[in-house]
């Protein structure tokens, strides 16, 4: 279960804020302690596992069981990006980071790539990137 350091206080309070914020997409605490990030991960890996256990949630898949759509579609969806995130400055950048500053039909087609193969789900009505 969740264990503390001793040598430095914790305020459950904030742990529970952030544990919410990222559940809810919101804004973290800005003075969170390491250690109270660190307890709020732990507890978000704890509860993402008694999901997949109770069966609610998928068990994480690795590259090695990626299908042959999955492998092509990150290879599409990377196509579509190689111009901007390999440049310097945006090596570091999540896919989800980068998606939001490349211009806007590269990131159309990427997204588009993606819930091909099931990796993000399906949008109401999908948007045609314009070819």
């Amino acid at each position: 279960m969740l264990e503390a350091d001793p040598d430095e206080p914790v305020r459950i309070h904030v742990v529970q804020h952030l544990v919410e914020s990222r559940l809810l997409k919101g804004d973290p605490p800005d003075d969170a302690t390491e250690e109270e990030h660190r307890l709020a991960a732990t507890y978000g890996a704890e509860v993402a596992g008694l999901y997949v256990e109770a069966g609610f949630l998928p068990p994480s898949v690795t590259v090695m069981d990626m299908s042959l759509e999955g492998v092509q579609s990150l290879a599409a969806a990377y196509s579509s990006l190689m111009r901007w995130w390999p440049q310097p400055g945006m090596r570091d950048k999540s896919l989800g980071a980068v998606l939001k500053v490349v211009p806007q039909e590269s990131a159309a087609w990427a997204v588009m790539w993606l819930r091909w193969a099931g990796w993000l789900p399906p949008e109401d009505e999908p948007e045609d990137p314009g070819v």
